[in-house]
């Protein structure tokens, strides 16, 4: 059954919009729905979508710097700034932070607004364009 506060959306692969087999437009709900628009806020630079202009993270600002210990903890405090905003989240908690050469890939906990029961997602977040 879907959760009509977490919605429902069409379902992106990166910025690709995903087609059924019957080539309509594939659909995302629930849980799924909210970790694609979190990582689509996480991704979108704060100003760049014209309609809000406080829609989006200040990630963006992290791009070309090297993954040292002060740079890693600015990109946990604009997540974290990022997903207070979320209305849909109740809570979260960043798990886990690893580095791969120049991506920093952040483990979420996230609990939505409409139960006590958290998920995971993986950010991928690449230093490097």
């Amino acid at each position: 059954m879907t959760n009509n506060y977490l919605g429902k959306d069409i379902k992106l692969n990166g910025s690709d919009v995903v087609f059924s087999k019957s080539q309509d437009f594939d659909t995302i709900s629930d849980e799924a729905n909210l970790a694609q628009a979190i990582s689509n806020r996480l991704s979108t630079a704060k100003g760049e979508y014209k309609l809000d202009s406080a829609y989006g993270s200040e990630l963006s600002k992290d791009i070309g710097l090297p993954s040292t210990e002060f740079v890693i903890n600015a990109i946990q405090g604009h997540i974290a700034e990022t997903l207070q905003k979320e209305v849909r989240v109740k809570s979260f908690n960043i798990v886990d932070i690893s580095k791969i050469g120049n991506t920093v890939n952040v483990l979420l906990s996230i609990t939505p607004i409409t139960t006590n029961k958290s998920f995971n997602m993986v950010y991928p977040y690449y230093l490097e364009v």
